[in-house]
């Protein structure tokens, strides 16, 4: 009988990991290499990402990159800028020897001398992912992490309190903070509640914290419950003059009036990432269509198919991570003035933002864009398969520029 060299790697393979089969034997930590860009952040010419383990700046009118902070194998997460300070967190990973380095930080680093101001401990629990960028409010600045949502002071980082974020895993990455009113609210996942209470009960409930004191209370926002689907990507929703519209229950989403801690409206369909808001309408993708759906009523005002922008044919249960990305992670909103921008895992596109006509597409097929942003009538996007940062001419989706990131590399050890 003759094997294939992948059948007999196989059976090697489990006959080293198999414990106590060979005394002394020990299997090596299988460690895989991949690329990461994170969001965006724009203030004023300057672009500032996180690619790998290293902290960006990316001058957008001379295209001159410069690294502005190296962190010890932490993957670093979309940074916010304010008051000449980058604020930013990193998730602990390895480097190629499978050497791990000290926990999940947080960081405060001045511009002007390119010196870390203060940094936070978030412990082994890890932070980040997408959907949970730090906020800032007034002299605080609010960090997601796996354990808590940390309220921190700006200047010195010292912690004005914590509570338990009942947000889920850090995978999913998703129960974002808003603020509002001097308060704090963030959707409450079901896997957050004792294992005796993990009921239907808990879809549609929110917290709201106290800013100034950290005091946490609840409200529902469900009349009917319904089973929490804790899918990646949802709940990322668009907090605009008070109402947080993409806000997401079971297989429906709307819009939640934070005044009254009441739903405007819902819709059925399911929503998994931040949508567009203009005067008039809320943008989205809802199952395989993109659609503008009117702000006040949810009413759907037009709906196109998404088409050449996603791959929609991938079985779940045979390509699991291509499925993940490309229905909870890939589909990204952008507007200027009457142009609907919409990034899907197979390009780039825009829309007249009143009908839904289209006007472009872009191929760039990827493993993971960053959140496009707009400047001086380009789209700004990354590519993290060839590891660059590149513009796009709004009006006709033609590449103008694109610029290469020296390393944004990271490794993860892998079960085995």
């Amino acid at each position: 009988m003759v094997r294939s060299r992948s059948s007999i790697a196989l059976i090697l393979t489990l006959l080293l990991t198999m414990p106590g089969c060979f005394s002394g034997w020990a299997s090596e930590p299988v460690i895989q290499k991949r690329h990461n860009i994170s969001n965006v952040t724009l203030d004023g010419d300057a672009l500032y990402f996180g690619a790998g383990y290293h902290l960006y700046r990316l001058d957008l009118a001379s295209r001159s990159l410069e690294t502005i902070f190296s962190s010890d194998r932490l993957l670093i997460e979309q940074p916010i800028v304010a008051g000449g300070t980058v604020y930013f967190g990193g998730l602990q990973y390895t480097d190629e020897f499978a050497h791990h380095p000290a926990a999940s930080t947080f960081f405060a680093l001045d511009l002007g001398t390119r010196t870390v101001q203060w940094k936070f401990p978030l412990g082994a629990g890890g932070y980040g992912s997408y959907g949970t960028y730090p906020v800032l409010a007034g002299d605080r600045v609010l960090v997601c992490a796996r354990e808590h949502l940390h309220c921190l002071d700006r200047q010195s980082g010292k912690e004005f309190w914590h509570v338990d974020n009942w947000m889920g895993r850090v995978s999913d990455g998703v129960k974002r903070p808003y603020v509002y009113n001097n308060s704090v609210y963030y959707m409450i996942a079901e896997e957050s509640v004792a294992d005796s209470r993990k009921t239907d009960e808990n879809d549609g409930h929110w917290a709201e914290v106290a800013l100034d004191s950290g005091n946490r209370s609840m409200f529902r926002i469900a009349d009917h419950p319904g089973t929490w689907n804790d899918s990646s990507g949802t709940g990322n929703g668009a907090l605009v003059d008070g109402v947080i519209y993409g806000v997401q229950r079971v297989d429906r989403f709307g819009a939640l009036d934070l005044k009254t801690k009441k739903m405007l409206w819902e819709i059925q369909g399911t929503h998994f990432t931040q949508p567009a808001v203009d005067n008039e309408r809320v943008f989205t993708a809802r199952q395989d269509s993109i659609q503008a759906v009117e702000r006040n009523t949810g009413k759907v005002l037009w709906s196109v198919p998404l088409g050449d922008l996603a791959k929609l044919d991938l079985d779940r249960s045979k390509e699991r991570p291509e499925f993940d990305y490309e229905n909870y992670w890939s589909r990204r909103f952008v507007l200027s003035g009457d142009v609907l921008v919409v990034q899907g895992s197979q390009g780039i596109a825009a829309f007249r933002a009143a009908d839904g006509k289209a006007l472009w597409f872009a191929k760039s097929v990827d493993d993971g864009m960053s959140e496009p942003v707009i400047w001086r009538n380009m789209i700004i996007a990354s590519s993290q398969q060839s590891c660059s940062i590149f513009a796009l001419d709004l009006q006709t989706g033609r590449e103008i520029w694109r610029v290469a990131v020296p390393d944004c590399k990271i490794y993860q050890v892998m079960d085995d």
